[in-house]
């Protein structure tokens, strides 16, 4: 059946599917094949029935789909039933997973106030479509192999001598084990300096792009994307579990109101409550560099 008909079918009986109980949210999805070839693009759908007051976010390219990787999302227009709204959308995945069957659960984000809350769906599983399930009939065994004589005469090379290759690299192990105790601490802190600053510099340079686009034209998705960049960068620095905490958790994690307060700003931005955020962004970019160089800090005398 049709992805478009399968998803039809299941909307049609979700909002005939009764009055939705006060302040509940009603969730379900899955996947629309049974099987998946490694490579080959599988949909899944998610649909959230909710009280029509409430403002719910369906997950985005940002997200993480593990162990699929994302393609496309389809968002179908809200359907309103009563006082119950419907939405729902369709993502094109992909993976490249060998495990025989793998499972996927989306969530929904329902923005209250300041504060954002997760919903869940249960997971769904597909089985994974091997290509090759087995070797061909006309397969001929390795051991029925024929084999083809040669009695040409062949110059035999000198006996390898095993004692001066074992005293060679007997040396080389012990140089490298010096030159490691030596040398080893003040060589790993450049390394992780230089990946540190490289780390930066890239999202300096791609945060930097995106508030250009959004000074000129400032729209949702990127200002979404701007935050999540943002949010992954400053996690690796701190250690903080950034991506995975609302506004309100960032502010108890870091007990800084100032990155509460632009946080906030770029949110009421986003859901169409407050002017183009870019001062709240720009404070964004110069805290990363805050972080920064602590860490280098760190790093430097660790």
């Amino acid at each position: 059946m049709p992805v478009m008909i399968r998803l039809a079918l299941l909307l049609v009986g979700l909002l005939s599917a009764g009055i939705l109980p006060a302040q509940h949210i009603v969730l379900k999805n899955g996947f629309l094949a049974d099987s998946v070839k490694t490579g080959s693009p599988v949909h899944f759908f998610l649909v959230a029935r909710y009280p029509e007051n409430y403002n719910i976010l369906f997950p985005d390219s940002a997200f993480l789909f593990t162990p699929f990787e994302f393609r496309k999302k389809q968002y179908f227009p809200t359907r309103t039933t009563g006082n119950i709204s419907c939405d729902s959308a369709v993502y094109e995945l992909v993976t490249f997973e060998i495990n025989d069957s793998l499972w996927l659960a989306l969530p929904v984000f329902h923005i209250s106030g300041g504060d954002t809350i997760v919903h869940m769906a249960s997971p769904d599983t597909v089985f994974l479509q091997h290509t090759v399930k087995e070797l061909p009939p006309d397969t001929i065994p390795l051991n029925k192999l024929p084999l083809k004589t040669n009695t040409t005469q062949q110059v035999l090379t000198k006996k390898f001598n095993y004692l001066i290759a074992a005293l060679l690299l007997l040396a080389g192990a012990v140089l490298i084990t010096i030159l490691t105790w030596l040398f080893g601490p003040s060589l790993r802190r450049y390394l992780r300096k230089r990946k540190l600053i490289q780390n930066h510099n890239r999202f300096m340079n791609e945060f930097n792009a995106r508030l250009e686009v959004l000074r000129t034209s400032f729209n949702v998705p990127g200002a979404e994307a701007a935050v999540a960049l943002w949010k992954k960068h400053a996690e690796q620095l701190t250690g903080k579990p950034f991506t995975r905490l609302t506004s309100h958790e960032i502010l108890v994690q870091m007990q800084d109101e100032a990155i509460y307060a632009a946080l906030k700003e770029i949110d009421r931005s986003i859901y169409g409550y407050g002017s183009p955020a870019i001062s709240s962004l720009e404070y964004l970019k110069n805290k990363a560099d805050d972080f920064f160089a602590e860490k280098l800090r760190e790093v430097s005398h660790g």
